[in-house]
């Protein structure tokens, strides 16, 4: 589609029209939408009629490799920015439209510059709303690393690979709540149906247990199902989510409330963390992963420490599969000037965080002293994002002997939105790699 600038909104009925997470939902901003042919549309939301701006897919992607590379840092320090072009191919003048927008817009030479509401990450600003990631055709590294509203459908990728067992219990008994509800089904009349209770149907539907075949046959049939197609694909499903991840095998030195966390995080499509005390568990070298697993077993033998660093390094395969999470890592400088392990292990963990963060499905940002206090300081939390549309958002937060995963909108809202602060917070892709290559220098 060739790019035309300046467009009345109207004539793309089509279009679905999203602000950015990190807008205010009263507040005036940047709404984007993906069009039938897959271009990228841009519009103000006070202004639904008026002009829109519409992109191609490789020409938003080249974008957001740019603002990954530090491309516009030098324009606007310490911010994100969005970069339109301000001339059609007929030579029209884009209007702007952005003018009067919280997050301001000022007129350059290459065209119009765009500073998002509330300093948002841009990946966040021009995310696709119908939830397709540009990864598919958009060239270069960070091109598509895209957070969109949760329950606008799945994101892209991973489609020929099937979730972990853990999904897929919490796939499996999504599917089975919704059948439930939707034959008006009580939980203790299905338990009744399986010869158990209340409570069994509860773990089962929130995918805490596996699944045996004769209750999710009995149960399939309690709720009118008699598709005999559907009925095979959730037998089938049922079984996959029985199946054990490779992290049984370490069953000895994997607590029962981590074990949840690993699977989930194996099947994710997208990972949005916050790290406060220590380097993400995805990016540790060996040396820093012993260190980090003798400050909470130091009295543990050198075998039991040597299978928890193998544990924790085994994780990291996640990163080399053909079709990888998209990670998005935002670190508190304390995580880079906290020693651990000695000098040699700390400024090798360093390199390799530089070399982490250059993989094209990876963006690490740091929160500098220099910014105060932020959002998170009460610790570090996960949020993880699926591919497969029952699986709702997770947040994980990490305890000393425990760990809260939370799933209900309100909750993962709220860490969604103190994530896109500390993203706006944080220095950018390219000016953290300088950072990060300055206190590497340093140690």
């Amino acid at each position: 589609m060739q790019v035309a600038n300046g467009i009345p909104a109207t004539q793309l009925p089509t279009a679905r029209w999203r602000k950015s997470q990190a807008s205010n939902p009263s507040g005036c901003c940047v709404e984007v939408a993906t069009l039938p042919d897959g271009a990228i549309a841009v519009r103000n939301s006070r202004d639904p009629g008026g002009p829109a701006l519409v992109y191609t897919r490789a020409e938003v992607g080249a974008f957001l490799t740019g603002v990954k590379n530090g491309e516009f840092d030098d324009l606007y320090p310490g911010g994100s920015v969005v970069l339109l072009p301000e001339a059609a191919p007929g030579g029209t003048v884009a209007p702007d439209i952005f003018s009067g927008l919280q997050a301001a817009a000022c007129r350059q030479p290459g065209g119009w510059l765009i500073w998002p509401c509330a300093n948002a990450f841009v990946a966040d600003t021009m995310g696709v709303p119908d939830g397709e990631a540009l990864s598919a055709d958009a060239p270069g590294p960070g091109a598509g690393m895209i957070m969109v509203p949760p329950g606008d459908g799945p994101l892209v990728g991973r489609d020929d690979e099937p979730p972990g067992p853990t999904a897929l219990r919490i796939m499996v008994g999504s599917q089975l709540r919704r059948l439930r509800e939707s034959a008006g089904v009580s939980p203790d009349q299905a338990g009744y149906e399986i010869r158990a209770t209340r409570s069994k149907i509860s773990r089962m539907e929130n995918g805490r247990v596996g699944f045996k075949d004769r209750d999710v046959t009995d149960l399939l049939a309690l709720y009118g199902v008699t598709d005999e197609q559907v009925r095979t694909r959730m037998l089938s499903l049922a079984r996959q989510a029985n199946s054990t991840g490779w992290w049984s095998k370490y069953d000895d030195v994997l607590p029962d409330w981590f074990e949840g966390y690993v699977g989930l995080e194996g099947a994710a499509s997208v990972i949005r963390s916050f790290e406060l005390q220590f380097v993400h568990g995805l990016f540790q070298t060996e040396g820093y992963a012993r260190a980090v697993t003798l400050l909470g077993h130091k009295s543990a033998p050198a075998e039991e420490i040597d299978r928890r660093v193998s544990m924790r390094l085994k994780r990291q395969d996640v990163l080399a599969n053909p079709e990888p999470p998209q990670v998005w890592s935002v670190m508190d400088e304390a995580v880079l000037r906290r020693p651990l392990g000695g000098r040699a292990v700390m400024r090798a963990q360093l390199q390799h965080l530089a070399e982490i963060a250059s993989l094209p499905h990876v963006i690490l940002q740091v929160v500098p002293f220099g910014g105060g206090g932020h959002a998170a300081a009460g610790g570090s939390f996960s949020i993880l994002r699926f591919a497969e549309p029952d699986l709702p958002d997770i947040v994980y937060i990490e305890q000393l002997t425990s760990a809260l995963y939370l799933s209900g909108r309100p909750d993962v809202d709220h860490y969604l939105e103190v994530m896109n602060e500390l993203s706006g917070q944080g220095l950018t892709p390219g000016r953290s790699a300088r950072f990060l290559a300055d206190i590497t220098r340093e140690a």
